[in-house]
């Protein structure tokens, strides 16, 4: 295990100047580099694949030298801050509520010395829905109905927005400009939603847009996954498809000709319609899905969806 960590640490410089290039957090740094070290440097495994390392019990003493190695460097930079969350809104009575959606879920292994971290795609039986609401909820007073219905919502949007996070965060073959533009996409979403939770009719407009945003530059960001394609343009949600569509991508294309495109999409940017929020919501819905289905299938080497590693605690941690 000593050879291993030196290879790790003789490694993880060049390493890190690529993820600073990326413009990454230093937080979320050591998991990152983990992969790459696995992805670039790791030639041959004997007991399988790189993707079986990936998920095997050793890439956890890779994480945990990387870890220290950032540690060294960053010092406490390269704690997790505060738990970091994706947004999200469901229903209640017909009234958009925000979701806090953790990214990555942990439980202890041994107290006070390890925990695993997972990267769930869905919500998970332990996670209760109520602690997702930004606000008191009393789901008792919903009948049995109501509440299944409200259930339902949470756990698709849970699962649609992990999904997409994991995409776009394993995404892989893509260029600088382009990992730019990936990582600017779930931003429109965020704005999105807190946009159509201002209430403000102005704001609901643009905050669609910002959805439609979210879908178009998915759809481009798989289109210049192939650098000899013709560079997508414009705001046209369908002619975006079609040409994405002939590179591969499947979606669902009468989803996609319910929301605004070109003019509409345009007239939306400057507050120039008339949005009712309660189809605002229903345009959130209909983009998250959009997105999460476009970015699940743009190229990656490895997939971590609901993979768990284990993490001793940090020599900062009290």
């Amino acid at each position: 295990m000593k050879d291993l960590k030196a290879a790790i640490y003789m490694h993880l410089p060049q390493i890190d100047e690529v993820l600073e290039e990326r413009r990454l957090s230093v937080h979320k740094r050591p998991f990152q580099a983990s992969i790459l070290f696995v992805q670039d440097y790791v030639i041959e495994v004997s007991t399988g694949t790189k993707e079986e390392v990936i998920f095997g019990e050793h890439f956890s003493i890779i994480v945990n030298h990387a870890f220290d190695w950032y540690l060294e460097k960053y010092g406490q930079l390269a704690e997790t801050p505060k738990r970091e969350v994706l947004s999200g809104v469901a229903r209640y009575r017909n009234q958009p509520v925000l979701l806090n959606i953790p990214v990555t879920t942990s439980k202890i292994e041994k107290e006070g010395e390890t925990s695993w971290l997972s990267f769930p795609d869905h919500l998970q039986p332990d996670e209760p829905h109520l602690s997702l609401f930004n606000v008191k909820i009393r789901l008792e007073s919903l009948s049995e109905t109501e509440l299944e219905i409200l259930k339902r919502e949470i756990e698709e949007v849970v699962a649609l927005s992990r999904r997409t996070n994991i995409s776009l965060m394993m995404a892989s073959g893509l260029n600088e400009d382009v990992k730019g533009m990936a990582g600017s996409i779930w931003a429109h979403i965020e704005k999105g939603i807190s946009d159509i939770l201002s209430q403000k009719k102005e704001n609901i407009c643009v905050g669609c847009w910002e959805l439609n945003l979210a879908v178009e530059k998915a759809l481009k960001v798989y289109i210049k996954q192939f650098p000899t394609e013709k560079d997508p343009w414009g705001h046209e949600l369908i002619e975006l498809f079609e040409q994405a569509n002939k590179l591969g991508l499947t979606l669902d294309k009468e989803l996609l000709e319910t929301l605004p495109t070109g003019k509409d999409a345009i007239n939306m940017r400057y507050a120039k319609l008339q949005i009712d929020p309660r189809m605002a919501v229903e345009h959130y819905l209909t983009a998250l899905k959009l997105v999460c289905s476009i970015t699940e299938q743009l190229n990656r080497e490895f997939s971590i969806y609901n993979a768990s590693i284990l993490i001793k605690k940090s020599v900062w941690a009290r």
